[in-house]
């Protein structure tokens, strides 16, 4: 996994440990296959969901809204 992102911002330095050990686990060749499985599937739900909502009457006016409507707070700032 690419971490090289992460690094210089100080909150996600609390996420590198995990993400190191989540690509250690995903170079096992007994534990990747699964892992990569459930995420598939999750991806897949994910998928569905957002899907289903994008048919719902009224989705388009919802989604120009959401694109044109000027930026919320900057919450880094």
């Amino acid at each position: 996994m690419n971490n090289q992102a992460i690094v210089d911002d100080r909150r996600n330095k609390l996420l590198l440990p995990f993400l190191w050990e989540f690509d250690f686990l995903l170079m096992q060749r007994v534990i990747g296959p699964s892992i990569f499985e459930r995420v598939k599937q999750w991806l897949v739900l994910l998928v569905m969901i957002i899907k289903e909502s994008a048919e719902d009457e009224g989705a388009l006016d919802a989604f120009i809204f959401i694109i044109k409507d000027p930026p919320g707070p900057n919450l880094v700032q």
